[in-house]
């Protein structure tokens, strides 16, 4: 807050609202303006910075000459007592040439937010690991198999069949996939962290031996960080080779650590971007109504009630997992879309019941529900409704 108060707070402190390098003598309309900044929990900040008196004053009274020199300090700047700290200096600059019989008042602000620290939900696995045969053959051993066992299973209650599906994939996240540690560079190896343990053991205890150990881990890190950047080097040059330039930027993007947002702009039919709010909803109205209205999706057959729908197809739930996009979050369920490939299609029919039955009793499992509270959806959870939507 600030502008031209027309009071006079002078010199004299007030704390917590008034600083010790104000300029002249209280009036009444000084002491009323003290007594709203404390009502109203702020500071006056140009009373805080011990300045001459020019680069205090804001305002020179007619009866101003040089042997009678008259300056008041009309002018203030308010800030809440909790921002305080952000303002760094607060000074007037009687020579600036302005349209003005009063002084500008210039403050330099600098304010650092505090960050806020979200808790995970969820145990963080290397997905990454799932590409080498080896982690991706067991995977694809236990998702199968619970597949298997689930054919056996007579149908129970949508939160019945989420539970032993989360309960596998947990196991398999926790067993399988979860890495013992996660690398804050993407070059390192095991044997680095081991070299690093036996480094560590030594401590304070064996120099000579400390030395040597360090000496072996640097030159593994030269060797590991050059082969690394090598080998995206190579795969760059085949991207350029192939004309790939979407890949080919997004892999240099992502070795010079740059990360780039996607900002999507809605537009009209001819292709104008809508930036007032009342046609954006306008806009998705008509987009809803078109979307709805198309009549492809309609069968043949006769329902016997009008909110029933065919059931959902096994080509269907296949055509999904095909399309659904990897290398993504889990998000609160834990569950990655890349586990739910491996499942073979012979073996789909325990997912396809269980979409089913979700689509037949409408009921969603407690996580869900969650989720679409939080706005969270991802994993299977917004693979089975992307799905639905478009029923």
């Amino acid at each position: 807050m600030m502008g031209d108060m027309n009071a006079k707070v002078g010199k004299g402190e007030v704390k917590g609202v008034v600083g010790k390098h104000g300029l002249g003598v209280r009036n009444d309309r000084g002491d009323t303006l003290v007594q709203f900044c404390q009502e109203k929990d702020l500071v006056i900040m140009n009373t805080f910075f011990q300045l001459p008196d020019r680069r205090l004053y804001t305002w020179t009274s007619p009866q101003h000459t040089p042997e009678h020199i008259v300056r008041n300090q009309i002018d203030y700047l308010m800030i809440n007592s909790r921002f305080k700290n952000c303002v760094k200096s607060a000074q007037t600059y009687p020579g600036s040439d302005v349209n003005s019989d009063h002084n500008p008042v210039v403050a330099t602000l600098s304010c650092t937010l505090k960050k806020i620290k979200r808790k995970r939900l969820f145990n963080r696995v290397d997905i990454r690991r799932i590409k080498t045969m080896p982690t991706k053959a067991l995977v694809s051993n236990e998702i199968n198999k619970w597949a298997i066992e689930a054919k056996r299973r007579p149908p129970h209650s949508v939160e019945d069949n989420w539970r032993h599906l989360r309960l596998r994939i947990d196991d398999i996240n926790k067993n399988l996939i979860a890495p013992n540690w996660i690398p804050k560079q993407v070059w390192m190896t095991d044997r680095i962290y081991q070299l690093m343990e036996k480094r560590r053991s030594y401590k304070n205890s064996d120099q000579v031996c400390y030395n040597h150990y360090n000496r072996v881990i640097r030159r593994e890190v030269r060797f590991a960080r050059q082969s690394w950047y090598s080998n995206k080097c190579q795969y760059v040059e085949k991207l350029h080779a192939k004309h790939d330039s979407f890949n080919l930027h997004r892999e240099i993007k992502t070795m010079l650590g740059q990360k780039t947002q996607q900002q999507h702009q809605l537009v009209d039919e001819n292709n104008i971007p809508i930036i007032d709010i009342v046609s954006k909803m306008n806009q998705w109205e008509r987009y809803i109504g078109t979307m709805f209205a198309d009549d492809s999706r309609r069968h043949s057959w006769s329902l016997e009630q009008e909110d029933e729908g065919p059931p959902i197809l096994k080509d269907e739930v296949v055509k999904a997992l095909s399309k659904a996009k990897v290398g993504k979050s889990a998000g609160p369920d834990g569950i990655h879309i890349e586990i739910l490939k491996l499942i073979q299609d012979e073996h789909l029919d325990p997912l396809v019941n269980f979409m089913n039955l979700v689509y037949d009793t409408g009921e969603l499992p407690g996580d869900w529900l969650k989720s679409v509270k939080k706005k969270h959806l991802t994993g299977l959870s917004m693979t089975v409704l992307e799905h639905f939507s478009g029923i």
